[in-house]
């Protein structure tokens, strides 16, 4: 009798960010080796989920173009405190002196109290790490993102973000709802690192009616976004090497 081995071939999904349009699209091939591309779940909150009150109350107070200076400044420090906390998971090491060249006083500062804040969280919880920076895709409402951990804690498994912003907002919430409903675990949570709180970090576990409600805010936003920009796809623009006559 002839026997059929079969093999599971893993899906090759790459991240596509393109920073000059503020887009972060994931892309993958379709079984007839087309390109599929869908949208983060990000970038789809930034087009069609309301502001927090706060938030543009915020951007009165300091003006649009301060205000951008300051969200680009954050999202390289939240980049590179992603970045350290995956490299520290992976059993390296995040040389102090390497910050204080890299960043100015205030945002050392901050990166460090947000990296210790990892330590202090990792050393009370404990957590069986099983996936660090892992991507999810949602065929059924095309969508992908990046979760930054999965864990086990006690005998349940956990999908956490880091947020290392100065408030955590509903979006955060919707965010880690949209990566469990691509994703399940037992429970989700927010990390939040940096803090003002005594020991400068929060752990915030979704109970279960919090996750149904975001995971509802997810699907209206998610289905407004597919309305606004249906087929939506990287930005193909390009420019020469030279601009001359």
């Amino acid at each position: 009798m002839k026997k059929t081995f079969m093999t599971k071939i893993k899906e090759q999904i790459e991240r596509i960010d393109n920073y000059c349009y503020d887009e972060r699209f994931y892309r993958k091939q379709s079984l007839d080796g087309k390109d599929l591309y869908v949208p983060s779940v990000t970038y789809v909150l930034g087009c069609a989920y309301p502001y927090d009150f706060g938030l543009i109350q915020w951007r009165g107070d300091v003006g649009n173009k301060r205000a951008e200076e300051i969200l680009e400044e954050t999202s390289a420090d939240g980049i590179f405190i992603h970045a350290g906390i995956e490299a520290i998971l992976k059993d390296k090491e995040i040389i102090r002196k390497n910050i204080e060249t890299t960043f100015s006083p205030r945002r050392s500062l901050k990166i460090m109290r947000c990296l210790k804040a990892f330590l202090d969280w990792y050393k009370e919880y404990q957590p069986i790490v099983l996936s660090t920076e892992y991507i999810i895709w949602n065929d059924q409402h095309k969508y992908a993102g990046t979760v930054d951990l999965k864990c086990q804690i006690g005998a349940e498994i956990y999908l956490i973000d880091f947020k290392s912003s100065k408030s955590i907002h509903n979006s955060h919430k919707v965010q880690v709802c949209a990566y469990n409903l691509a994703s399940p675990c037992d429970k989700i949570a927010i990390l939040h690192l940096g803090n003002t709180t005594k020991q400068k970090y929060s752990f915030l576990v979704l109970k279960d009616k919090e996750k149904k409600l975001y995971t509802e805010e997810w699907l209206q936003t998610n289905k407004l976004f597919q309305t606004l920009y249906p087929d939506a796809k990287p930005t193909n623009e390009t420019f020469p090497d030279i601009f001359k006559i």
